[in-house]
């Protein structure tokens, strides 16, 4: 994989990442006035949230780690 490919795949990774940092901020917020069977919706939204955070979190440290031994 070239350089250039590795900068693209980081910046959509990154991107990724901001996205569901967005929608943890507002199921949180949604979180703190509902009711309790809102709750529970809201519960599974933060858990995937968190599914692909964590995924793309992974994926951005290995495309760094591939970035740094191309240098």
């Amino acid at each position: 994989m070239s350089k250039d490919q590795l900068l693209e795949k980081i910046t959509l990774a990154r991107g990724e990442i901001n996205i569901v940092e967005g929608e943890l901020d507002d199921a949180l917020r949604i979180m703190q006035t509902s009711s309790g069977n809102e709750k529970v919706a809201i519960s599974q939204m933060l858990e995937d949230a968190f599914t692909k955070l964590k995924s793309a979190k992974a994926s951005l440290n290995k495309l760094e780690i591939m970035l740094a031994n191309e240098e």
